[in-house]
């Protein structure tokens, strides 16, 4: 569900009323993800991650007070560690969510669950192949624009061949 590049391995805590997180706090967060890490659970990123796990005992299951930071530098989607082909993130960076496997929203703040896809590059979030409706329009859109075939293929490099 729109897995995007990330600048650590696990969603960090939210600092106290502050969105945008500034510079300083996310330069802290990357130096030592550890110290500020969300919920000390496993992601369940994938579905791979997810055994002994459903919608309603997922530690996710409850939105968390954090976010997941973004690679500004790599704005398309990814496929993850098990899945073969698809974009893969540079090293150093993690392919994640803002949703776990089962679609449980991580993040209590409605801006830190939109910013990973909602971008214009990223077509504010409605190309995706997530949602019966949103793949039909995914559809519709891709044959009747100018340009498809650069959307068509933005859509299927992040899919496992």
């Amino acid at each position: 569900m729109g897995h995007v590049c990330r600048l650590t391995d696990f969603p960090v805590r939210m600092p106290t009323n502050s969105w945008p997180v500034s510079d300083e706090y996310l330069e802290q967060v990357v130096a030592n993800a550890s110290a500020f890490r969300c919920l000390d659970a496993p992601l369940l990123d994938f579905s791979e991650d997810s055994l002994g796990f459903d919608k309603d005992t997922s530690p996710w299951r409850t939105p968390q007070n954090c976010f997941w930071p973004l690679d500004y530098d790599v704005r398309q989607l990814c496929a993850g560690p098990f899945h073969p082909g698809g974009y893969r993130c540079p090293s150093g960076r993690t392919c994640g969510s803002n949703f776990d496997a089962f679609g449980n929203p991580r993040f209590t703040h409605s801006k830190a669950m939109l910013e990973a896809l909602h971008t214009a590059k990223l077509n504010w979030g409605f190309t995706t192949y997530d949602h019966l409706g949103r793949a039909l329009l995914t559809i519709f859109q891709s044959v009747t624009e100018e340009g498809w075939t650069r959307r068509t293929r933005w859509s299927a490099r992040a899919l496992p061949s």
